[in-house]
């Protein structure tokens, strides 16, 4: 049995990737010498005659206590900067991927010889430690050894001072370069410990088994653009796995019932900061869960706490640990107050959304979501008004921004004319922006209203660049930095088709035919989380056969048992109890409006149902995603080693074209536009 875990828990946060330094000395395992005796062993020599034994396995070993003054070492590493200051005095920074070491050089002779170190070769150095005045050590230079001069960088990447970066393609054309930089070196070892982390708690704490799963998979519309793979069997492909989704309910219909893996998963989507064509998921599922949704937000929540204990470290500022809860709000809830299924909650109770009277709307429309600024909350000038209101055409036309003038009554196109609704609280230069909708419940992943606030604030992706200025955003900057969780739960199983970004064939649109493809037609529904997800049992009624059904809107009720684990405004987490009834998954193909066909490429898995298939839920962790929040970096790019950039690998320039043989072999030709 797995049980939900406690709550809350009390565990360390951390600031930026920068305030986590501490992390490379707390485990001492990532830089132990390559040799487990305590002796030291011979040196084995290579071609070119160099020997690379060092008395300290890095530079992050090299401290007082361990080396008291005096003590003679042998370090290797990069010549990060070499300053000659005279004849017999220079300075050589001395750096790998753990720390940096000053290296003081006062022969004239080796000052000489420093001149054929240009910044970066590989160098390695000799010489006894030495306390510096200011604490910490550095090493009197007795001997260096150029083992690789390197030549003058494309790009520079270590300046002095606030340098600013080369832009980021630049950098990921020498991307071996860019990895130097100790925040990726730092980023890459929290990861490295998170993995670590991720592994202790599944198979140690809660008895799951990992099976890795193929990622040559077939096509099937699941919800996301695949790549797909051609094979040398004229007109057939592969399709890289979205995510080991039927393989892992296959293996619960196989008898294993706790199952996980650190899955590589394949998207052609539009890149984001958040998004990556290829990405890491820590992907789980359980048969048998008992609690239901809780067994599986139980283990999820006990590795993500496990991954934010792993790689947090000691802050900067020495601030106490910090209370990390998971709270839960339904998606209806979430929708009403921030527009949008995954809210930063760092913002809970801020310029929150509310709602007219409903009576208050006039015909065309439903509901009037409103957002108020208060002047003496949000000072905003009349040009930053107008900044404002051009930004909100641009998310919707229907936006309508309005700086408050209690002595004028302005007429609203969506309000009743004979409605007496009351605008009694605002005042005087308040921002009020009023949104109408015309549909009752809010559905889809985010209203206009929603995606506005989002970028007023500088909730989750929007993070780096608010909407409002600096002025009218100060009494948000006192609000404590925190990493906030939150459960989203009580999805919607089914959205409309106007309300979702999938494109056509991801979701099922027959694309099957041979006549005018781009003609075929977009279906009603599409599946909220994925065809998979399991109804809510008191809603189950609702999904009956289509000649069945009286009232096609019922649909839009149905709620599934769909979960999502949102921090900072990210979803970083999600998950739902799945289908186990043959049947039941039929009926949910059939709202979606599949064809024979394409309900056929899904045969496998509703034969798995028919054959006896236990209940079963599970959940996916968006591995980068979340490091890439917890360490604050710019993008998921900065926490993988060597990324996509606009769906491209700039260092090795992939994609790339292959030759006409090559194409030949797999029945393809390219067709020019």
């Amino acid at each position: 049995m797995i049980s939900a875990l406690a709550r809350p828990r009390v565990i360390s946060t951390f600031a930026a990737a920068g305030r986590v330094a501490s992390l490379v000395f707390q485990h001492r395992l990532l830089f132990r010498p390559l040799h487990s005796s305590t002796t030291t062993p011979t040196p084995t020599p290579i071609p070119n005659g160099y020997t690379f034994n060092r008395s300290v396995p890095s530079l992050a070993d090299l401290t007082l206590p361990s080396h008291p003054p005096g003590t003679q070492v042998t370090l290797c590493g990069w010549a990060q900067t070499v300053r000659r200051l005279s004849a017999s005095l220079a300075f050589v920074v001395l750096r790998d991927g753990t720390a940096t070491v000053q290296c003081v050089v006062h022969s004239e002779k080796l000052v000489a010889a420093l001149a054929d170190v240009s910044a970066e070769s590989v160098v390695r150095v000799t010489g006894s430690t030495l306390e510096k005045k200011e604490g910490g050590v550095e090493v009197v230079v007795e001997e260096v050894e150029l083992v690789n001069r390197a030549d003058k960088l494309p790009v520079q990447l270590f300046g002095t001072g606030g340098a600013t970066l080369p832009n980021e393609d630049a950098r990921l054309k020498y991307r071996y370069l860019d990895l130097r930089r100790p925040s990726l070196q730092l980023a890459l070892r929290a990861r490295h410990l998170a993995l670590q982390s991720t592994r202790t708690t599944l198979t140690q704490h809660h008895g799951f088994l990992e099976i890795e799963t193929p990622m040559l998979f077939k096509s099937t519309p699941e919800g996301a653009r695949e790549f797909l793979v051609p094979t040398r069997r004229a007109g057939t492909f592969y399709a890289l796995a979205q995510s080991p989704q039927q393989y892992k309910q296959l293996l619960m219909a196989s008898g294993i019932d706790r199952y996980f893996q650190i899955a590589r998963c394949f998207r052609d989507e539009d890149q984001r900061k958040d998004r990556q064509p290829e990405f890491t998921q820590v992907d789980l599922e359980v048969a048998w869960p008992e609690g239901g949704p809780e067994a599986v937000r139980g283990v999820v929540e006990d590795v993500v706490a496990g991954i934010v204990k792993a790689v947090s470290g000691a802050t900067a500022d020495e601030r106490p640990p910090v209370r990390v809860e998971f709270p839960r709000i339904s998606y209806e809830d979430a929708m009403r107050r921030f527009g949008i299924d995954k809210p930063d909650m760092r913002y809970d109770g801020v310029a929150e959304i509310a709602q007219l009277p409903a009576a208050s709307a006039s015909t065309d429309y439903k509901v009037v979501d409103t957002l108020h600024l208060p002047a003496h909350t949000f000072p905003l000038s009349a040009a930053d008004t107008a900044r404002l209101t051009a930004a909100a055409k641009s998310v919707d036309p229907s936006l309508h921004v309005v700086r408050w003038r209690p002595d004028r009554s302005p007429a609203f196109p969506f309000l009743d004319p004979k409605s007496t609704v009351s605008f009694d609280g605002y005042t005087k230069n308040d921002t009020v922006i009023f949104a109408p909708r015309t549909h009752a419940r809010a559905m889809g992943g985010a209203t206009a209203l929603g995606k506005l606030r989002a970028a007023m604030l500088g909730c989750g992706a929007h993070a780096d660049a608010p909407l409002l200025p600096a002025s009218a955003r100060a009494s948000l900057m006192n609000r404590p930095k925190r990493h906030t969780f939150v459960w989203v739960e009580g999805f919607p199983l089914f959205t409309p088709t106007e309300m979702d970004d999938k494109p056509a064939h991801a979701i099922g649109t027959d694309n099957n035919n041979n006549n005018n493809q781009a003609s075929a037609p977009r279906r009603q529904w599409t599946a909220t989380h994925h065809p998979f997800t399991a109804p809510r049992p008191s809603d189950a009624h609702l999904l009956v056969p289509k000649e069945d059904r009286n009232d096609e809107d019922a649909l839009a009720s149905i709620h599934g048992l769909h979960y999502d684990l949102v921090l900072n405004g990210f979803e970083v987490a999600g998950g739902s109890v799945r289908i186990h009834s043959a049947d039941m998954q039929r009926r949910v193909f059939e709202v979606l409006g599949m064809s024979e066909t394409q309900r056929t490429q899904f045969a496998h898995l509703v034969d798995a149902l028919r054959f006896g298939c236990p209940p079963h839920a599970g959940a996916a962790i968006g591995f980068d995603r979340l490091l890439s929040v917890l360490l604050e970096t710019p993008s998921i790019r900065d926490v993988i080693a060597f990324p996509k950039s606009s769906g491209a690998e700039l260092m090795v320039g992939s994609p790339a074209h292959v030759a006409e043989s090559q194409l030949k072999e797999y029945h393809l030709r390219v067709r020019d536009e």
